[in-house]
């Protein structure tokens, strides 16, 4: 018996009779409320659980895409979104004097080093 927006999922002999429930995560979910079935599908894996008991039926099932990012997540590092990105460093040209940027947008050279002669203050700027 097919039913639109339903899907049959079967794991040994039990049967379930899954729908699409909304998570706040994004993650796909469906569950089954009469038998206490939930899936949960994230980007690197799926997960069958029993809400009742509260255990993992079958866990680390993954398709092709799913394992492709699941290889991706173990060697580049996790994002914190609650940071700032690093800026990235910005190289100066090697054949030009190091420039830097003043608040009215004109170039100007960058500071000299400390060991230099000292130079005249700067008037101010409005």
């Amino acid at each position: 018996m097919r039913r639109d927006g339903f899907f049959p999922v079967q794991h040994k002999l039990t049967r379930f009779v899954m729908h699409p429930v909304d998570s706040r995560t994004g993650a796909i979910r469906l569950e089954d409320p009469v038998r206490g079935a939930m899936w949960l599908q994230l980007g690197n894996k799926s997960m069958l659980m029993n809400q009742r008991l509260g255990q993992r039926l079958a866990d680390e099932c993954q398709s092709p895409a799913q394992a492709s990012v699941a290889a991706d997540m173990k060697t580049r590092p996790a994002v914190n979104l609650l940071e700032p990105a690093p800026a990235a460093p910005v190289a100066a040209p090697a054949a030009t004097a190091p420039q830097a940027q003043t608040g009215a947008g004109v170039t100007a050279p960058a500071e000299a080093p400390a060991a230099a002669a000292p130079a005249a203050p700067a008037a101010p700027t409005q």
